[in-house]
């Protein structure tokens, strides 16, 4: 079956939908077929999948396109572990990962490896990333958190931003953003909202900056508890459980700037570092309990 059987069946020009129906299908089909290996059951489950994921979505007014869901539910289903990284990736650079635009250009745009970084050329480096990459629609340009949140349980259960909704997970996305503007908007947004939608992004950054403290992430975190006090506790926890040599050096002075007055559980951590650590993030330790705020 393809269009135009379907064209001569009918006798007349296919509709606009079922023509995005042909399209699709020609686009992952290969590929679908290719890792399930033909199999009639496992590509009617897939298929099922999909069908539930976008009524899904419709039901909660959000507008997914097909083409781009089937194309990572692809990757899924067929590279589970490639699909968790793209999930992190996308995550932590507002739904829209650079490691994957630069196996783009490589694979789609004919760009030389060593133009792109070296995490996407590591990555498309693998054969059925390339053949994944090749599959249409193009995603660099997507906003792919919404699609995430309706993939969910195809990622690990410790990631506990893959349990928010689709606009949680975008907003989550700008906390982790590099662009000042854009993160500390979404601070204020977050902040904003009531504990009960608030609370799980707080966990998603506050993880993801205990993960890697050298993200802006962590900024996030404590920004966030400066204008919310009842996340104080939260943060000082997670902070006392980094190991002090993982500690930016700069952390307590840019804290105290944010708090100006520190809160005491605040004071409690910012005093372990004062005798661990490097020699810089003791001398910023010391320097804030002091009252310094300078940078």
């Amino acid at each position: 079956m393809n269009y135009g059987v379907a064209k001569g069946a009918l006798g007349r020009e296919l509709d606009e939908a079922l023509q995005r129906q042909f399209a699709l299908a020609g686009s992952i089909g290969p590929t679908l077929a290719q890792g399930l290996k033909g199999n009639p059951r496992q590509i009617k489950r897939f298929l099922n999948a999909l069908t539930l994921r976008l009524r899904t979505a419709a039901k909660r007014g959000t507008d997914l396109d097909p083409a781009v869901l089937a194309k990572l539910m692809v990757l899924e289903y067929l590279h589970r572990s490639e699909f968790q990284r793209l999930f992190e990736w996308q995550l932590a650079q507002d739904g829209r990962p650079a490691e994957l635009a630069g196996a783009e250009a490589i694979v789609r745009d004919g760009a030389k490896p060593k133009d792109v970084g070296e995490r996407a050329r590591d990555w498309v480096s693998q054969t059925v990333i390339q053949q994944w990459v090749a599959v249409d629609p193009p995603l660099a340009d997507v906003p792919l958190g919404r699609y995430f949140f309706f993939s969910r349980e195809g990622l690990s259960p410790a990631a506990s931003a893959a349990r928010l909704s689709g606009e949680q997970q975008e907003l989550l996305a700008r906390l982790h953003s590099a662009s000042g503007a854009l993160r500390q908007a979404a601070v204020e947004e977050t902040a904003g909202l009531d504990a009960i939608s608030r609370n799980p992004i707080y966990d998603a950054v506050m993880a993801s900056a205990v993960r890697d403290p050298t993200t802006a992430a962590l900024r996030s975190a404590y920004e966030l508890a400066q204008r919310v006090p009842e996340l104080v506790p939260r943060l000082a926890e997670a902070l006392d459980g980094i190991p002090p040599t993982r500690v930016p050096g700069t952390l307590p002075v840019q804290m105290k700037a944010t708090f100006t007055t520190l809160p005491a559980e605040l004071e409690a951590v910012i005093a372990k570092w004062q005798d661990s650590g490097s020699a810089a993030l003791k001398k910023s330790a010391a320097r804030a309990l002091k009252g310094e705020d300078r940078r």
